[in-house]
């Protein structure tokens, strides 16, 4: 075990180089900035046991971590993990910005990343910046700490699936959202697969209810996907648009907007599964999404398990956009309904409403729109 420990002093802490060797590695810089300049880990067999930089958790820890290289080699699960068991970056108490400027940080064990300042990623490589493990658990944030992350205008990426058909929990306490760039704005891409496990985030492109349009294409894969904010993607080009593809059962912890609506490049939405409210507490799950001129799918039943509590699809006041609108399966089941409130589908642009369920069954009006053919 190897500790680097500045905090009677809160000095700053730079290693400026590689770090690799199969030991325990904890910095602890008190209120300074711990910095890692170079690649940790990719040297073959060379991977530390754990790496622990400002977690510990007491009042003193303030300070903040910035990674400027790469963790392990490789961009996808089963490939060199640069740190064999627990990455924890952060504690409760940090208050200055974690910061993650390489390109992959590939690790075999639980990543968390705690402050309750701000996450940033900037990786400047074309592909961005992947984080990937064999199956395990990647955390921003805490209960106690719901900051934002932050990234540039490259794709972000979290990988957590294995090659045995698994995965790991992605969990995000605050929001994604991009960077603002002063000139040749980019978009950037979003991804998140956590294969079978479970995806929780609270917003992506938008800042608590302020929508941020920096975040292009956002594509989500779980068995569980739980969402509660806003879901905002902004189109680059017309062979770059603002889709949104959620690919597993959708629970809404709380009212949802899902908005692909761009300037010029607006894109399809796709739910893959089914949509339910999550059934913790009060039931608080509006849906509401908008597509523009893109398509909106929903493959699952919507509130067979759990009832929504409103759902408008491209139907909010005075929206005229024509994307087409496909069901594929029932609202509600047999004497219960799948919405309690209102349900509005489509306006009279709308170019098209398909049904291909059984079954529509609410509790409030139901609004259904579409342009004369």
């Amino acid at each position: 075990h190897i500790t680097i420990d500045t905090k009677q002093a809160d000095g700053a802490i730079t290693l400026d180089g590689t770090v690799d060797g199969a030991k325990n590695l904890d910095i602890i810089s008190g209120t300074a900035l711990a910095k890692i300049t170079g690649n940790i880990g990719t040297t073959t067999g060379a991977a530390l046991n754990s790496l622990d930089i400002n977690a510990v958790d007491t009042s003193g820890d303030t300070g903040g971590v910035t990674l400027e290289g790469n963790i392990g080699v490789g961009v996808a699960s089963g490939t060199d993990a640069g740190v064999t068991t627990t990455t924890n970056l952060g504690n409760q108490y940090t208050n200055s910005a974690i910061t993650l400027s390489g390109v992959s940080y590939n690790v075999d064990g639980n990543l968390t990343l705690e402050s309750g300042h701000s996450y940033v990623v900037n990786g400047t490589n074309a592909n961005g910046t992947t984080i990937v493990t064999d199956g395990d658990i990647v955390t921003f944030g805490s209960s106690n700490n719901a900051a934002d992350l932050t990234i540039g205008e490259k794709p972000f990426k979290i990988d957590t699936d294995t090659n045995g058909g698994s995965g790991g929990n992605i969990v995000f306490f605050g929001d994604i959202i991009g960077a603002q760039a002063t000139s040749n704005d980019t978009a950037a891409d979003v991804t998140l697969d956590a294969d079978s496990a479970t995806v929780t985030v609270q917003g992506i492109g938008a800042n608590g209810t302020t929508d941020n349009d920096e975040i292009n294409a956002i594509s989500i894969t779980g068995g569980t996907i739980n969402l509660d904010g806003i879901y905002n993607s902004t189109g680059n080009a017309s062979d770059d648009k603002s889709s949104i593809t959620f690919t597993g059962a959708v629970k809404l912890a709380g009212d949802t907007t899902v908005d692909s609506d761009s300037a010029s490049h607006d894109g399809d939405i796709s739910f893959s599964s089914t949509i339910d409210d999550d059934n913790v507490g009060v039931a608080e799950s509006d849906l509401v999404v908008k597509s523009g001129g893109g398509d909106i799918t929903v493959t699952g039943k919507i509130g067979a398990t759990n009832a929504l509590t409103a759902l408008t699809l491209n139907a909010s006041d005075s929206y005229t956009a024509a994307g087409k609108i496909t069901l594929s399966n029932d609202i509600g089941v047999t004497n219960t309904a799948g919405v309690t409130g209102a349900t509005k589908i489509g306006n009279a642009s709308t170019a098209e409403v398909e049904l291909a369920g059984a079954m529509f069954n609410t509790g409030g009006t139901q609004d259904w729109t579409a342009a004369l053919s």
